[in-house]
């Protein structure tokens, strides 16, 4: 009692019989407020039944009136704290912001956004049991929610659930079909499973996709030569990858590979 008065959680007394509220000397200061509250009176049988009919169809016309205030208000607050959550999250405060998405949950269980961000903040904690939990439950309340897919695939994969993993990616794909990133994704977890052929159709899509994917011509490289024995193949997808991201380690670091057992021994120095 002391807390919903604490809240402003409407509480009405109920008097049974001839029972009274006490004085408000005799009470704690914190339920002291109860005294200046309307109080229902209810009456052992055969009056019970009555009473407590007249009782709730007040409680229900006063709900009823004052319904949409009470709407609007849960709103706002739960805007307020996803803002604020936001705000924490981007400022880098992922406690204070997994603090505040949590808070807003509760307000509003059903909206499955406050789950995925929170599944973020809690992955970029390394928490990925919590952050596959949010964004399993993203899921639930939104089961066309493209983007938990794709992360709850990611953090399958990082726990080492390849099968589960490709699940998520082939339901984002199915979901939007034109993301290279997607592609790339499953292409991965096809390769870890063994199913190469798989991995180089998924490669091969997400650079139809998007041409300047360097880790997709980086990865189909590395099937090409490593399992089809296709050097050239291999050395040009390399080639294409370093030419879109000079830095990329492992793109050069593999390309030294091939060229070293093609004999390119300055080749392979200088990757």
């Amino acid at each position: 009692i002391e807390t919903a008065l604490e809240r402003k959680v409407r509480v009405i007394p109920v008097l049974l019989d001839d029972v009274k509220i006490p004085d408000r000397k005799t009470l704690p200061e914190s339920l002291q407020p109860l005294c200046d509250r309307h109080a229902a009176n209810v009456r052992h049988d055969p009056d019970f039944r009555r009473d407590m009919e007249r009782m709730l169809k007040v409680i229900a016309q006063h709900l009823k009136a004052t319904e949409p205030q009470a709407v609007d208000h849960t709103a706002r607050l739960f805007a307020q704290l996803f803002d604020r959550a936001v705000a924490k999250q981007k400022a880098g405060d992922l406690r204070g912001a997994i603090a505040d998405y949590s808070k807003a949950i509760r307000l509003n269980p059903n909206d499955a956004t406050g789950y995925y961000n929170r599944g973020n903040a809690n992955y970029d904690l390394d928490d990925k049991l919590s952050a596959l939990a949010d964004y399993e439950q993203a899921i639930q309340r939104q089961p066309d929610y493209i983007p938990a897919h794709y992360n709850r695939g990611i953090v399958k994969d990082s726990l080492g659930d390849q099968q589960e993993a490709l699940a998520s990616y082939k339901r984002a794909i199915q979901l939007t079909p034109h993301c290279a990133e997607d592609y790339y994704k499953q292409g991965n977890a096809r390769y870890d499973l063994g199913d190469k052929r798989g991995a180089l159709a998924d490669y091969t899509q997400a650079i139809q996709l998007d041409p300047g994917h360097a880790r997709a011509h980086s990865n189909l490289g590395f099937v090409k030569y490593s399992h089809l024995g296709d050097a050239q193949g291999a050395l040009a997808d390399y080639n294409k990858a370093i030419q879109l991201d000079p830095g990329y380690a492992r793109a050069h670091f593999n390309r030294g590979n091939i060229r070293y057992d093609m004999d390119d021994d300055r080749g392979a120095l200088a990757d």
